[in-house]
C-alpha cells in the first residue's frame, strides 16, 4: 500500500535495521560456518520479505558481505536421497539469488550498477560449487550486460559450463569465448582433449550454439597463440560434426538450431577434406532446387567461396546452381498459391540467378 502512494521512504529506517542486522550476522559467519543453524534467523526472514524495495547501495552492500562467506556458507550437502553428489544452496546462498535476481529485474532507469567485478568472481566459484540454474542465470545475465567482466571470470567456471551442457550455461560459454581470449584458448585446449570428438559428436545439439560463435571469432586472436592450435581445434570439429551436419544440409529438418548448424557446416567447409567436399558438390545442387530446403543456400555460399580461386571447378558449380534456381523458381511459382511466404524466398533466389 504504502508503495502505490510513493511512501515507503517512511520504511526507510526499518530497512536501514534490517540491513545493518545482516551484515553483522554476515561478519560473524566470516570466522564460524562450523555450525550452521537449521532455521532462517529473523532478519534474515525479514530480508526476503522486503528485499525488492532495497535501495541499490544496501543490495551491493549484503550480496558483496555474502560473497565473501566461506563457501562452507553458502552451500550444504544434499540429502541422501537426493542423486546428485553436488551440493546446493544454503539459505544464504538462495538470498543472494534473490538479491542478484531483483538488481536484473528493476528497470534501466532504476538500476544501478549493482554486480562489481568481486561480485562476479564470486560468483563464478559458487556456481562451480552448486550447480544452481539461478545462480547460472544470474551470471549470464551480468555477462549479457557488462561482456567485460568475461574478464573477471575463471576459466574454472568455462569448464564447468562446457560439462553441464545447460541452455544457461552453454550460453555463458558462448559469451566467454567470444569476449575472452583466454577463454577461448581454454575451449581450444578443452577440445583437443582426448576422446572429445566422440563426445562432441553424441552431444551435438547442446554445443552448437557455442560452436557457433567459436567459428565466428576464433580468427580475432591468431597473433597470440599457434596457428596449429586453431588448426587442430578445426579438425576436431570437422571429424566430430561433419557427417551429421552434411545430413542436415541435404534434409533441413524441423529444428529450433536449424540456422546455427548449417552457420557452423557452412564454416567448417574450408577445413573440408577433399572427398568430402566433392561429395557435397555432387549432392547439394538437387537439394537446393527445392523450395522447402531454402536455408541450405548458406552453405552453396560457402562452396563458392571456397572454389573462388579454381577456376574450372568454379564455373562448373556455378553451372550447377544455375540449374538448382531454374529449378527452385519453378517448382516454387507452380506451388505459390498454396505457399505465399515463399515470396520473399522467390526474390533472393532471382537475385542470385541474376548473380549467376
Amino acid at each position: 500500500m504504502l508503495e502505490n502512494i510513493n511512501c515507503l521512504d517512511i520504511l526507510s529506517k526499518y530497512f536501514h535495521v534490517v540491513t545493518q542486522c545482516i551484515l553483522k550476522e554476515l561478519k560473524s559467519r566470516l570466522t564460524d560456518c562450523s555450525k550452521m543453524p537449521d532455521k532462517m534467523s529473523q532478519p534474515l526472514m525479514c530480508l526476503q520479505d522486503i528485499y525488492q524495495y532495497l535501495d541499490t547501495p544496501m543490495i551491493k552492500d549484503v550480496t558483496l558481505a555474502m560473497l565473501q562467506l566461506p563457501e562452507d556458507c553458502l552451500t550444504i550437502k544434499r540429502s541422501k536421497n537426493e542423486t546428485t553428489k553436488e551440493k546446493r544452496l544454503s539459505f544464504y546462498g538462495e538470498a543472494l539469488v534473490q538479491l542478484l535476481t531483483e538488481s536484473n529485474r528493476r528497470q534501466p532507469t532504476k538500476r544501478e550498477m549493482v554486480i562489481s567485478t568481486e561480485h562476479i568472481k564470486g560468483l563464478g566459484i559458487l556456481l562451480s560449487t552448486s550447480s544452481s540454474e539461478e545462480l547460472a542465470k544470474v551470471l549470464l545475465y551480468a555477462l549479457q550486460t557488462e561482456p567485460v567482466f568475461t574478464h573477471a571470470v575463471s576459466v574454472d567456471v568455462l569448464v564447468y559450463c562446457l560439462g553441464q551442457m545447460t541452455e544457461t550455461c552453454v550460453s555463458i560459454g558462448a559469451l566467454l569465448v567470444h569476449h575472452s581470449r583466454t577463454h577461448l584458448f581454454q575451449f581450444e585446449l578443452w577440445c583437443l582433449k582426448t576422446g572429445q570428438v566422440k563426445h562432441l559428436r553424441k552431444y551435438m545439439d547442446a554445443y552448437i550454439p557455442l560452436i557457433d560463435v567459436y567459428l565466428l571469432c576464433k580468427d580475432q586472436y591468431n597473433f597470440s597463440r599457434p596457428l596449429q592450435v586453431s588448426s587442430a581445434v578445426l579438425e576436431v570439429l570437422r571429424d566430430a560434426f561433419w557427417n551429421k551436419l552434411m545430413t542436415v544440409a541435404l534434409t533441413n529438418p524441423h529444428s529450433e538450431t536449424l540456422s546455427q548448424q548449417l552457420a557452423v557446416f557452412s564454416n567448417l567447409i574450408p577445413s573440408a577434406e577433399e572427398q568430402q567436399m566433392l561429395n557435397l558438390i555432387e549432392q547439394l545442387p538437387g537439394i537446393l532446387a527445392l523450395p522447402e530446403n531454402h536455408q541450405s543456400w548458406i552453405v552453396a555460399d560457402a562452396i563458392s567461396s571456397v572454389l573462388k580461386n579454381t577456376v574450372e571447378q568454379s564455373r562448373v558449380w556455378k553451372q550447377s546452381l544455375l540449374s538448382a534456381c531454374t529449378k527452385y523458381l519453378t517448382a516454387s511459382y507452380t506451388s505459390n498459391k498454396e505457399h505465399e511466404n515463399l515470396h520473399d524466398t522467390e526474390a533472393s533466389i532471382l537475385t542470385r540467378l541474376d548473380e549467376l
